[in-house]
């Protein structure tokens, strides 16, 4: 009699549910924007040390608001699939919905916990600058004081040896031109070595109106340069034009009437 043999099945390969679960991304997000923004806005620079550690600080909450962007960019495309459907009505025709949390106060909370970081930064660096500059401005001093007694030195050495004039001018010459030693911040090393720069912005402060306006008044370019401001300077006025209104006439500057529509309520 034949034996039966019973065929035996392949192993059956674990399966694994991955479940998106937006809800704990979101809760998660958010606990790790408290947390880094709290660092952030504790953040101090007055030493290479606290320099390297506040800057990956500022790193961290970059990432972040970079997360947080994310989401945004998730919920503009849910927003965009959902007004979908309705884009066939002629009252959604060319609307583009967009998401932009300009409200959003825990971003806003990040963004200048961030910049106030970057300004106390740029701060910090800048006084390393200028101590650098100091400092370096020292020493060469102090390098030109020592070129000058190696070079009388070396130039009395020379003539003793009937050097002519013209070796003793270049031996002096070369004895002059050692330079001093590169003084380098050991903060902005740390700096450069962490992707960090230093730059300047400009702007212009007025000191004194009157010699401003009496510089305008007597040099065309900046008479010009001033036409930029007129917006502004009518701006200053609005009020006391509006108080004024007729009488409101001076030099060079009256008020302005223009008409506005006012729906009035039923009584």
């Amino acid at each position: 009699m034949a034996k039966s043999s019973t065929a035996t099945s392949a192993p059956q390969s674990p399966t694994v549910l991955i479940r998106y679960e937006p809800e704990k991304e979101l809760a998660l997000l958010g606990d790790d924007a408290l947390e880094i923004v709290g660092k952030v806005e504790k953040i101090k620079f007055d030493s290479p040390k606290t320099l390297e550690a506040g800057t990956a600080t500022m790193d961290e909450c970059r990432e972040v608001l970079e997360r947080l962007d994310e989401i945004r960019a998730r919920l503009n495309d849910r927003l965009q699939a959902a007004i979908e459907p309705l884009k066939e009505f002629p009252i959604f025709d060319g609307v583009e919905p967009i998401i932009t949390f300009k409200a959003w106060p825990l971003r806003k909370r990040l963004e200048t916990a961030m910049e106030n970081g970057r300004q106390a930064r740029a701060a910090y660096l800048d006084a390393e600058a200028q101590k650098e500059r100091q400092k370096q401005q020292e020493l060469e001093a102090e390098q030109r004081k020592k070129n000058e007694a190696a070079a009388k030195v070396a130039v009395q050495a020379a003539k003793g040896q009937g050097a002519d004039p013209a070796t003793l001018k270049e031996i002096k010459r070369e004895v002059l031109s050692t330079q001093a030693p590169l003084f380098e911040s050991k903060a902005l090393s740390t700096a450069r070595s962490t992707g960090v720069g230093l730059q300047y912005d400009y702007y212009a402060e007025v000191t004194d109106l009157r010699k401003l306006l009496q510089l305008c008044l007597n040099n065309e370019i900046m008479l010009n340069t001033m036409q930029v401001a007129v917006p502004e300077i009518e701006k200053a006025f609005r009020k006391m034009a509006s108080d004024q209104k007729e009488r409101f006439v001076y030099e060079g500057i009256r008020f302005k009437k223009v008409p506005r529509d006012v729906r009035r309520g039923k009584s």
